[in-house]
């Protein structure tokens, strides 16, 4: 992926060059990108698939995701940059939807380290354990239209804007939540971008035929029934 001339093309090169002032040592950092890295591989890897598999079955979103590649890139085969990446807003709703939809991490777990008020009756005592299912917020009717429903409308700026910011919580939310949303955001863009302008996916199934289970992250069981045709060009 290309980008400014002093854009660091390596996450532990942009580790090795700050010039911020750490407590942290080189080793300490190190350990912190590989967390990145690792931690984000499986969970960004299922999210894909399952993206994929949301526009194999809602060709019409697939259309409107190659069409604003097309915009982007025309016909042209060239390196991803990160201008690109702010652009491809329609790919993001996707993607944010499919999250809504399938979360590949669905629990998280937080203690209270003091004394924290939830309701006008309910206190959640220090050193309560509090287990958390995005799956109850991503599917509120008081939340989301048609929840069930694949649609990555949901996600436009206006929507977001008038909706609760603990709606959407596929990476927890916070000051606790994941350190890499934004990382593996760019990461499933970039993936996403370079292989739906090279194949267009199609699928028998329908949205009600899937079935998910969890495993260390969300799993969709069955595996991956999808056929994929090479494009033509970008727009085909």
């Amino acid at each position: 992926m290309n980008g400014d001339i002093n854009c660091p093309e390596y996450l532990l090169d942009a580790i090795h060059n700050s010039q911020v002032d750490s407590i942290y040592s080189d080793s300490d950092k190190i350990d912190e990108a590989l967390t990145f890295m690792v931690a984000g591989s499986e969970t960004t890897a299922q999210t894909n698939c399952f993206v994929l598999l949301m526009l194999a079955i809602h060709p019409e979103y697939q259309e409107k995701v190659i069409e604003e590649q097309y915009n982007i890139f025309g016909n042209a085969d060239r390196s991803i940059t990160l201008d690109d990446l702010d652009k491809m807003e329609y790919l993001e709703q996707a993607i944010k939807e499919t999250l809504r939809l399938y979360p590949v991490v669905p629990i998280f777990v937080r203690q209270a380290e003091e004394d924290t008020k939830l309701t006008q009756n309910y206190v959640l005592p220090a050193g309560a354990t509090a287990v958390i299912y995005p799956f109850f917020t991503h599917y509120d009717t008081e939340l989301w239209p048609e929840p069930h429903k694949f649609n990555p409308d949901n996600f436009t700026a206006e929507k977001m804007a008038n909706r609760h910011k603990y709606a959407f919580i596929p990476f927890s939310g916070g000051a606790r939540g994941c350190i890499g949303n934004k990382y593996s955001m760019i990461a499933m863009k970039t993936t996403l971008s370079i292989f739906i302008r090279q194949f267009r996916v199609s699928t028998t199934k329908k949205l009600e035929d899937i079935e998910v289970y969890m495993d260390v992250v969300l799993r969709c069981k069955g595996g991956w029934s999808m056929k994929l045709e090479r494009r033509i060009n970008q727009k085909s």
